[in-house]
């Protein structure tokens, strides 16, 4: 049960996340598709589709906001390396204020 508890709460991360999508996305050709995040969400495979999130950022500009929930997700589901990488955009955000 605590393990489906926090799936939610991931997928939740990732919803927010997806819906501060642009309405015209550019898919990542190299790693990054809307198509394959919505299929890695139906497989549960939570991670995979996180990482889908991620890679649609080097074809796209992004809001503070999406990074932060990506990194929400990546804190639920324990991704350390995620995590860092997120916080460091996050702070980039942080210094341009």
């Amino acid at each position: 049960m605590k393990l489906r508890k926090s799936w939610q709460t991931t997928e939740g991360y990732l919803d927010k996340a997806f819906k501060l999508l642009p309405s015209t996305v550019i898919n990542n050709p190299e790693g990054g598709s809307v198509s394959e995040y919505k299929k890695y969400l139906l497989h549960n495979e939570l991670e995979l589709a996180l990482d889908e999130l991620e890679g649609l950022s080097e074809a796209n500009d992004f809001p503070e906001e999406y990074w932060q929930q990506l990194f929400n997700a990546a804190k639920e589901m324990g991704l350390n390396k995620h995590k860092k990488r997120y916080l460091d955009i996050l702070r980039n955000f942080s210094e341009k204020k």
